[in-house]
């Protein structure tokens, strides 16, 4: 789960650019707030179809998803995807051109956000009552950091992206942590850079 509020600055950005937002879904619990912008779309609540779903993941510029099975949509079409949101980090699978956000988890008794090694070598998964058992909170990720990889997946696909050397390094660091046993082992996973340089600490 997470909140539609921190993807509504992304979505004025991808209006900002020329393009559509349209929020998908077929279970949603809220209703997206009147924009007042004829480009912002809250298909899901008003004009969601079967078709309609696989359409538009096919037909996307990109997807801006979460933890859920639409991400898988738009990979059968090779339509790029940012994963925000995601959990547990281990089971990520990205395309050649995905990026993905982790939700952060803090440490009530350390105080501090768990690294992606931390995480990698930790046995929870899927279920909320074991993070809390443990200690832990799953957060979510903020509008700038959604904001941030938004607009990084759309100067890539423009050809108007420039990578950093330093979040490069960052992400090579993060490669070397996925060993055999993660489900995303033998994939490339880049998380996007701007949150590699702003959360640092998470790659130690």
């Amino acid at each position: 789960n997470c909140s539609l509020t921190n993807y509504i600055d992304a979505m004025r950005y991808v209006v900002s650019c020329g393009g559509y937002a349209v929020r998908m879904g077929s279970a949603v619990s809220e209703n997206l707030p009147d924009l007042d912008d004829a480009r912002i779309i809250d298909y899901a609540r008003h004009h969601r179809s079967d078709f309609g779903d696989i359409y538009l993941l096919a037909r996307c510029k990109f997807l801006v998803g979460c933890s859920s099975g639409l991400v898988s949509g738009p990979m059968i079409f090779n339509v790029p995807v940012i994963h925000a949101n995601f959990i547990p980090l281990s089971y990520l699978h990205l395309g050649n051109q995905d990026l993905f956000l982790p939700k952060p988890i803090w440490s009530v008794k350390e105080e501090r956000d768990l690294t992606f090694r931390e995480i990698l070598d930790s046995p929870l998964r899927k279920r909320s009552e074991d993070y809390d058992a443990a200690g832990l909170q799953v957060l979510e990720n903020s509008a700038e950091d959604i904001l941030a990889v938004t607009r990084e997946m759309n100067e890539r696909l423009d050809g108007n992206f420039i990578s950093s050397e330093d979040a490069r390094a960052l992400q090579q660091k993060l490669q070397s942590l996925v060993q055999p046993k993660h489900w995303c082992y033998g994939t490339e996973i880049r998380t996007g850079e701007e949150f590699a340089l702003t959360h640092r600490d998470l790659f130690d």
